[in-house]
């Protein structure tokens, strides 16, 4: 939010739609959309037949974790062709760089802020970084990677 706020856009919108379980988020998000036209909350649960609704209504997506193991959402998203700025923490480490820009979370938001300002300045760019991710997407085994983990976990939980 303050990223977005900073680069102060007259004709982007901050969407940030989805469930959100902790209050204190809660209450700075609908504090800053209230002062703030171009920032528009659906925080809600948003079931699975609206999702593509959320996705193409999209330019690109913002995923700033702090901590995640896998996501599920940035593969979700770039398997709509969408581009993805996100953190490079957990599995989104080892993601291809042509598939998204990634940065790292101690760059005090500095590269965050530096992506979504080359994003909204760069549309053609960012629209081949989505084809990128979702050819990686489409060309992953996703299944086969599913079977290797879950032959992983039974031999690791055979052997304790």
């Amino acid at each position: 939010v303050e990223c977005f706020k900073s680069l102060n856009l007259k004709n982007a919108k901050l969407l940030i739609a989805g469930s959100c379980n902790d209050e204190n988020i809660r209450q700075y998000l609908e504090k800053e959309a209230s002062t703030n036209p171009n920032i528009l909350l659906k925080i809600k649960f948003i079931p699975n037949k609206d999702f593509q609704l959320y996705l193409n209504s999209a330019d690109i997506f913002v995923y700033p974790f702090i901590k995640v193991t896998t996501s599920s959402s940035v593969i979700l998203v770039m398997s709509f062709n969408k581009p993805v700025i996100a953190s490079r923490v957990g599995d989104i480490s080892f993601f291809p760089k042509n598939t998204g820009y990634y940065y790292d979370i101690s760059s005090n938001n500095n590269d965050l802020l530096n992506f979504m300002k080359f994003a909204v300045q760069n549309k053609n760019k960012i629209q081949q970084i989505g084809r990128n991710a979702y050819n990686y997407v489409k060309s992953n085994q996703w299944s086969e990677n599913s079977l290797l983990t879950e032959s992983l976990y039974k031999n690791l939980a055979s052997s304790v």
